[in-house]
């Protein structure tokens, strides 16, 4: 049997020989890994360019432009998200952007796209909200209804000026000269002096009317019926569809909504929808209760006040039932409270005591809110006191008063005078340098 092994020069020779080869072929390996990964985030990005463009275009009516003041050039953002949400582009593609917008800028009189970025989500945040709420046209002129709003704020009319062109911006609403049976691009702006926004609406020059949105929006429901009517009702039909990524549907003779949403209504012209107008629906009472804040406030040795929001309008908030449970443990040992308000007021609490408390809210459709949980200490009980000051004449013992001051301390506390440490218990004197308001001497000290 042949026992013959390597020796160890010729180890060394071979390890030697491979530890060359790896320093070569390694910064080749990483740098073949680096350009594949460098490669697939250019094809990426470059899908989701192609797809945020595709978007606007197929969503005219809901992409809101600003201008840059610095530029005068429009930009608009959309959220890689709602690409994926609405079909756009697969998820798998993005992973990378998926917390991330498109903002696409874009020429403001050609509209010509000049660039695309992937940028963080507040890049494109205004103050101001743009709303197209009616369109009528007719065979040679269109008359646009707008609403623009600064933080929830409705603004004056005079902000809107409206155009056919982007270019030419005129105080009317009502845009004439127009060709009969032609789908035609309006566009609305909205000025604040600071910030710009543009929307662009589609609409057809024919005699389709006025389409409306019939809702109460002014009361608390679980559901709420929904009519649309035209003022012209020889103009075919009317389309529908609830939320900007809702699908659009015939309209026959009625729906009901069940949540808080925009409704959007328009006509249908060679497989375009012209003439869109919105609505906003909300104070319906059927979801889910958040509570969105709570604290204890105005607190005493005895008593406390326990506050709360929800995330409900306040024309809702009859039909909540609040529920606080609390005790000095969480076993909640003291018997619940009810409310339809907006507090709890507690009374007949201890002092200088921790209290836990937990807040849940049923409506009356009988959804339970998650709870909520929290904490507050009771004040301790003060007790006054008041200190006099001596000084002491050693020649004929005697005393002479200085000075006499009240003060108040929490009961059970230690109160140190002079070298003298006494427990303050109710309203009692301390002995020694303070008593319990006379200007005597002392008895010690």
């Amino acid at each position: 049997m042949n026992r013959k092994g390597f020796t160890l020069i010729e180890l060394l020779a071979v390890i030697l020989l491979l530890g060359l080869i790896v320093s070569i072929s390694s910064p080749t390996v990483v740098t073949i890994i680096t350009n594949i990964r460098s490669k697939s985030k250019d094809i990426s990005f470059q899908s989701i360019k192609s797809s945020a463009n595709l978007y606007t275009k197929e969503n005219i009516g809901d992409t809101k432009w600003i201008v840059d003041p610095s530029t005068n050039n429009e930009y608009t953002c959309v959220n890689v998200v709602e690409l994926v949400n609405k079909g756009y582009i697969k998820e798998s593609s993005v992973t990378e952007y998926k917390e991330n917008v498109v903002k696409i800028t874009r020429d403001s009189n050609t509209k010509a796209i000049i660039g695309e970025k992937i940028e963080n989500s507040g890049s494109c945040n205004t103050n101001l909200d743009l709303d197209i709420t009616s369109v009528t046209s007719e065979s040679n002129k269109i008359t646009i209804g707008a609403t623009c709003s600064k933080n929830g704020t409705v603004l004056n009319s005079d902000k809107i000026k409206y155009s056919k062109n982007n270019i030419d911006y005129q105080n009317s609403n009502v845009l004439t000269g127009l060709s009969a049976n032609t789908v035609y691009d309006y566009y609305v702006k909205c000025s604040d002096g600071n910030d710009t926004v543009i929307k662009v609406g589609t609409a057809y020059t024919a005699n389709f009317g006025t389409i409306t949105i019939n809702v109460d929006d002014s009361s608390c429901a679980s559901q709420k019926e929904v009519t649309l009517s035209n003022n012209n009702t020889s103009t075919g039909d009317i389309y529908y569809k609830l939320g900007k990524n809702g699908r659009w549907n015939n309209y026959i003779n009625g729906f009901t909504i069940r949540k808080n949403t925009t409704i959007y209504a328009a006509h249908k012209v060679n497989n375009t929808y012209v003439n869109v107008v919105t609505k906003v629906v909300t104070n319906i009472d059927n979801g889910h209760i958040q509570i969105m804040s709570h604290n204890a406030s105005d607190i005493t040795t005895n008593s406390a006040k326990v506050n709360y929001t929800v995330d409900k309008s306040s024309i809702c908030s009859r039909n909540y039932i609040f529920k606080l449970e609390y005790g000095t443990t969480k076993n909640y040992e003291k018997d619940p409270i009810y409310t339809t308000g907006s507090s709890f007021s507690l009374t007949g609490l201890t002092s200088g005591t921790k209290y836990y408390y937990k807040i849940t809210v049923t409506n009356s459709k009988t959804n339970v809110s998650d709870f909520e949980e929290g904490e507050f200490s009771t004040l301790l009980s003060l007790a006054k006191y008041r200190v006099n000051h001596y000084t002491h004449n050693l020649n004929s013992s005697t005393y002479t008063l200085v000075s006499s001051k009240e003060e108040q301390g929490a009961i059970g506390s230690i109160l140190t005078l002079s070298s003298l440490a006494k427990k303050i218990n109710g309203f009692t004197y301390v002995e020694g340098f303070a008593n319990s308001g006379n200007t005597t001497k002392p008895t010690s000290g």
